[in-house]
């Protein structure tokens, strides 16, 4: 049943809109005389780390000027249409905050997914014929694989488009991109090791999204992402989850899945570029042709 629902591309996009659909729902719950706070939405979501997501979408509920920083401090415009409900000094409002919500916290299913999938992780000494890069652009829709030997030569290169609808909220990347990248890797028939743009176990649910693909697919997987998500560095090695699970080397790779330390270090060693390790940074240069740097973050 999950698996399916992995794997349904469809089934994640109407749940994209589900959350856009469940934030202007709780904008409305805000009776008049109240407002509330970005924060306090995106707790009511499931996860006070979504206040980028409310920030991007609240403005689609009709009351939307209801919804303040928590500075409680409002631009002219808001004013204009708070001031009729609410006491404002300067630009200042002095109203109570409503935070009664009642709602799904889609958010938490989310998690619940994410810490499924915690459980299939494994630490293995790969074995693999091939070395494949997996980068998502959005300008162009583009999903760019760099197919490379165990000698470092560059085999083939693929790119395919995505229809990804799914909001990008912090820490739940793989919904929006682990998805596509799953559709795409299940149906290739090489023995590889994947190296995904993002972050494996440097997550606060160990379930970045090279992680994600790897645990879905029982595939061999390892993150590369130019900034830490989660986790604390020292001596160049990265700890999260009071265990070391990759290294800073300019950028941040880490442990995905059916990988160890020990291998990582000696992948590093040989496939390590000036960006990135060199199937990211062959794959990235391709996306980026297509999509210019409009992708909001990685995890």
């Amino acid at each position: 049943m999950l698996s399916s629902k992995l794997l349904d591309i469809n089934y994640w996009n109407k749940f994209g809109k589900r959350l856009i659909n469940e934030l202007i729902n709780l904008i409305e719950q805000i009776p008049k005389g109240y407002v509330t706070t970005f924060k306090e939405l995106a707790k009511a979501l499931g996860d006070p780390i979504a206040t980028k997501f409310v920030a991007m979408y609240y403005k689609k509920a009709p009351h939307w000027y209801r919804v303040v920083s928590s500075n409680l401090i409002v631009s002219p415009m808001q004013k204009a249409l708070l001031e009729k409900e609410v006491k404002i000094i300067g630009n200042k409002v002095y109203a109570p905050i409503f935070k009664d919500f009642k709602s799904s916290k889609p958010l938490l299913e989310l998690q619940k997914i994410q810490e499924y999938l915690v459980n299939k992780i494994k630490f293995d000494y790969p074995e693999y014929d091939y070395v494949i890069g997996i980068d998502i652009g959005y300008k162009n829709n583009i999903i760019a694989l760099a197919i490379f030997d165990k000698n470092k030569k560059l085999i083939e290169t693929k790119t395919c488009k995505h229809n990804i609808e799914f909001p990008y909220i912090p820490t739940y990347l793989s919904f929006r991109e682990g998805i596509p990248i799953v559709n795409i890797l299940k149906d290739l028939d090489y023995t590889a090791l994947y190296i995904i743009n993002g972050h494996g176990l440097s997550h606060p649910r160990k379930m970045g999204l090279a992680t994600f693909v790897g645990t879905v697919l029982d595939l061999p997987t390892i993150g590369d992402a130019k900034k830490l998500l989660y986790g604390k560095i020292k001596n160049n090695i990265i700890y999260a989850h009071n265990m070391p699970v990759g290294y800073f080397v300019g950028h941040y790779v880490t442990i995905g899945n059916r990988t160890n330390l020990e291998f990582l270090k000696e992948f590093i060693k040989e496939w390590n570029s000036k960006k990135y390790l060199l199937p990211i940074e062959v794959a990235d240069k391709i996306t980026k042709c297509g999509r210019g740097d409009s992708n909001p973050g990685r995890d």
